[in-house]
């Protein structure tokens, strides 16, 4: 089997196992240190800096996101993966199949909308 060369980012802070997420790729924690949680300016800020060398690696293929942890933290890292790549594949636990599946978030399905009869202006 190939390696796979793809990231997953998790912001550090959750005391939990996610070593079923291994097959989807490394594990990259983003530690912000104590932090203000008001301060989403200087978060931002980290979690770019956080994801500028996987950029530089592979700018081509988006990390996948693992949602854990404090939500703001967790909605930061999202908006700053979906700005860098334009899309991204969340890590959401399975319950019943006791694993993670990958399930593709898009900009794009987001714009479509807008310019729908649906979403339309």
């Amino acid at each position: 089997m190939a390696k796979n060369n793809r990231k997953v980012v998790i912001m550090s802070g959750a005391a939990r196992d996610f070593s079923a997420a291994e097959k989807y790729g490394e594990l990259v924690f983003i530690g912000l240190g104590s932090t203000n949680i008001v301060k989403t300016d200087r978060h931002i800020a980290d979690i770019l800096k956080a994801l500028k060398p996987l950029y530089i690696e592979n700018y081509q293929t988006p990390p996948y996101v693992l949602i854990t942890g404090h939500g703001v933290l967790s909605g930061l890292l999202l908006l700053c993966v979906m700005e860098v790549w334009g899309s991204c594949e969340l890590l959401i636990w399975d319950v019943k199949e006791n694993t993670y599946s990958p399930a593709k978030v898009s900009k794009k399905v987001v714009r479509n909308y807008f310019n729908t009869s649906e979403g339309g202006k």
